[in-house]
């Protein structure tokens, strides 16, 4: 795995899958070549075919071609306009890695997941952060009143070394909501404890939201690796809600609905949490985001 400063750099059918995407208008920005990863399941239930995969990111689109290396199976590309990104999610779980970044297309939503080896992690995480530049600096303005940096939230956060890869140069944190993980008493051989809920933390930043979720361990007393990065962008912000929630077993009674998409498509998500900064998200003030009228708790 490697970055490339040109598509005429990327191996096999990858050069010819990228360049038939592209306009000659566009301007290069940044690429990654990631070969195939021989597994097709990882944490959170993802699902993938083995392929290999590139990444190209232009100053208006970013482009994914993927190749199986199967002759029953054609290659393929997805081409994403930067105004069609909705969310993007990196991870990892020790040695993999994989990518997923959703949009909008032709009044739709569609999405382009992979996997790959996590030692390409820092590639992928820079072109994110590059992209988010593009895509989403424009929307982010300073917060003169609440501006924090990234050091002073440091104590705060648990999970601040995730985000600052993909952070972009002028994000500055707003707000934070933070999940603990719960388990279930369990007890007996036959019914060990569960998770009911993963450990969580969301961050709204002028530029957009991220969360970062650690996938459960087998069981509570191991360590977890896996761990989940979901961005999205002021613009792709519909409706940002904290309304109650009630979880069966669960302590946890709150939780941040969040609506994401276009005017032709959209989906929610639905984010529990125990503890944050409640006013500071429903009040964030920042273009891009709903207006706190919408915020309010129902």
């Amino acid at each position: 795995m490697r970055r490339v400063e040109a598509v005429t750099e990327l191996p096999g059918r990858h050069s010819e899958l990228v360049d038939r995407a592209l306009t000659g208008a566009e301007r290069f920005v940044s690429g990654v070549y990631l070969p195939r990863w021989r597994g097709s399941r990882g944490p959170f239930g993802f699902r993938a075919r083995p392929a290999s995969h590139a990444l190209v990111l232009t100053d208006q689109r970013l482009v994914v071609s993927a190749d199986p290396h199967r002759p029953e199976e054609s290659p393929r590309v997805a081409s994403i306009a930067l105004g069609e990104v909705l969310a993007i999610e990196v991870g990892r779980a020790l040695l993999q890695a994989w990518f997923l970044v959703r949009f909008a297309q032709d009044r739709a939503e569609d999405s382009a997941f992979f996997f790959y080896r996590s030692t390409g992690c820092r590639h992928v995480e820079a072109l994110v952060r590059q992209l988010r530049e593009l895509r989403w600096e424009a929307d982010a303005r300073p917060d003169e009143e609440r501006s924090r940096s990234w050091d002073s939230v440091r104590s705060e956060l648990q999970h601040l070394s995730r985000l600052l890869p993909l952070v972009t140069q002028e994000e500055q944190p707003l707000a934070w909501l933070r999940a603990r993980a719960e388990w279930t008493r369990g007890g007996r051989l036959w019914r060990p404890p569960r998770c009911l809920l993963p450990e969580s933390e969301v961050v709204l930043t002028n530029a957009g939201v991220f969360r970062v979720v650690v996938s459960p361990p087998v069981c509570r007393a191991m360590t977890s690796f896996a761990v989940n990065v979901i961005c999205l962008p002021h613009a792709a912000l519909r409706d940002l809600r904290l309304e109650p929630l009630r979880m069966e077993e669960s302590s946890v009674r709150r939780c941040l609905r969040v609506s994401v998409g276009t005017p032709h498509t959209q989906f929610e998500l639905r984010w529990p949490y125990h503890e944050g900064e409640e006013a500071a998200v429903l009040q964030s003030g920042q273009p891009g985001f709903p207006s706190p009228a919408s915020t309010a708790p129902r």
